[in-house]
């Protein structure tokens, strides 16, 4: 009685907080959801007249956010802005420009709207917190391999939340008392956990199917799909979890082995195959629903994500009985969405701005720029596809986000088969140059959040920790772009 009695008390003070926000919280939390719904219309072709409005609620949305955006954000913003002011002047037809940049920013900022119910159902979730511990908790030899595997897994669905999530944990268990009293244990343990858990979620651009990069290669190359390079993706993915490894084992101080004091690692494996078939179960929803559909399956991702985060969370309140479960998780999303949707702003701010200034750049650049220019490099094929990787790594060092670069080279480059590189593996490239400059460039929000964790400068985990892990990939992955230009 006194737990119906508390949430039926939920609507109430669900509410009071929102007759207590401030104004530009109201706008952000009802502005967000407008963009989501009106995209998923005319996505599916329903209602294609709702586009202004998904346009409208966009803007009021930034602009509600726009003071606590961060600094990039703005930055990136500005420059849309005189993108567009010049657009004009060097389009023939901005309108219909101007109308594609805001169909590109809407959908990237759907994306994020929809990914966000899981992430808030796994904020709660006892099985995240004891699938996080149990990965923590292994012997240096399986360390690594449980840490950079269960970072990839936790990036699918928290994407830079599992850092967090396994950042903070791990650094709580990297006592001094866990490491036997002897200080360098606990240094090299807490260097070798944070090298775990940054290379394992690097992957995610390569082998995730929730990941933004597979919308921007998909949605930069419309006659592939993800079934044609996401499999090159878990190949990549799976030749750097194996090199990582190696270099771990390799790098592992040996002196220290026989110190190390036992774990406990009684409880076996039952949180993470939970959590493996949870993730494995919302994409084959997804799966499902593109086959069912017969849709894209990024569209499939972005109708089955709400629901699937609604279900997780009736889920853990199952004792209360089906309808109840999820009468009550209706209520803590509705409690929760004045943080939740305004929480959003950096994502937003970073992926709207991008898509629609790579749309509006390369509207206004000649269509021949970038391939003219590889080709008086005598670049082709798979060492163009290299070159430019490459470009996207060295300007993350340098303040552009992959985000954006990958974005404005894959709208100026929209047919890479003028440089004998077939769609698929280009799409590769972009992958792979978007997991080396998250996993390297100190200007990376996981490289900036990790490092504050580990309590070391950004540069010195980035450069000296993990710089020979990040040009032994390149190669590697230079190498195999080389072997799959042979077959594509």
């Amino acid at each position: 009685s006194s737990v119906r009695h508390l949430h039926a008390g939920g609507g109430m003070i669900a509410a009071l907080r929102w007759h207590e926000a401030p104004r530009r919280v109201q706008l952000a939390a009802l502005s967000l959801p407008i963009v989501l719904v009106t995209t998923l219309l005319r996505a599916l072709g329903l209602i294609d007249d709702l586009a202004l409005l998904g346009y409208a609620a966009l803007l009021v949305y930034v602009l509600a956010e726009w003071p606590r955006l961060p600094r990039i954000n703005r930055l990136l913003l500005w420059i849309a802005f005189a993108a567009l002011v010049l657009l004009p002047l060097l389009h023939p037809q901005p309108l219909s420009v101007l109308r594609q940049a805001f169909d590109r920013a809407a959908y990237y900022a759907t994306f994020v709207t929809a990914l966000s119910f899981l992430r808030e159902a796994a904020a709660t979730s006892k099985l995240v917190r004891e699938c996080g511990y149990r990965i923590i908790n292994q012997p240096p030899a399986k360390r690594y391999l449980t840490l950079s595997s269960g970072s990839l897994l936790f990036g699918i669905i928290l994407n830079i939340g599992a850092i967090n999530l396994l950042g903070v944990m791990t650094s709580r268990s990297n006592t001094l008392r866990a490491a036997g009293g002897n200080r360098e244990i606990q240094q090299a343990r807490g260097r070798r956990m944070t090298l775990a858990l940054l290379r394992g979620f690097s992957l995610t651009p390569l082998a995730s199917p929730f990941s933004i990069t597979l919308v921007v290669v998909l949605s930069s190359f419309p006659e592939l799909r993800w079934h044609d390079v996401l499999p090159l993706g878990f190949l990549a993915a799976a030749l750097l979890l194996g090199y990582g490894w190696w270099l771990d084992r390799r790098n592992a101080p040996r002196h220290l082995r026989a110190l190390v004091p036992p774990l406990d690692t009684s409880g076996g494996w039952g949180p993470q195959l939970r959590f493996l078939a949870l993730v494995l179960g919302i994409v084959g929803v997804a799966i499902g629903l593109e086959l069912l559909l017969r849709i894209p399956l990024v569209l499939a991702i972005l109708l089955s994500a709400p629901p699937m985060g609604l279900l997780w969370m009736a889920a853990q309140r199952r004792r209360h009985g089906a309808l109840k479960a999820l009468h009550y998780a209706s209520v803590r999303l509705g409690r929760r969405s004045l943080d939740l949707f305004p929480s959003l702003r950096s994502e937003v701010g970073i992926l709207g701005g991008a898509g629609f200034t790579g749309v509006l750049l390369a509207a206004m650049l000649p269509p021949d720029l970038i391939a003219n220019a590889l080709q008086s490099l005598h670049l082709s094929g798979p060492l163009a596809a290299i070159f430019l990787m490459a470009l996207v790594v060295l300007g993350s060092n340098v303040g552009l986000n992959p985000i954006v670069s990958v974005t404005l080279l894959a709208a100026a480059l929209p047919d890479p088969r003028v440089l004998d590189v077939a769609p698929a593996l280009m799409g590769l490239a972009y992958m792979c140059s978007w997991a080396l400059a998250i996993n390297f460039s100190p200007l990376t929000a996981s490289v900036l959040l990790l490092s504050r964790l580990a309590g070391v400068p950004p540069a010195e985990l980035g450069y000296r920790w993990n710089g020979r892990y990040t040009l032994g990939s390149f190669a590697l992955l230079s190498l195999l772009l080389v072997l799959l230009g042979w077959v594509l």
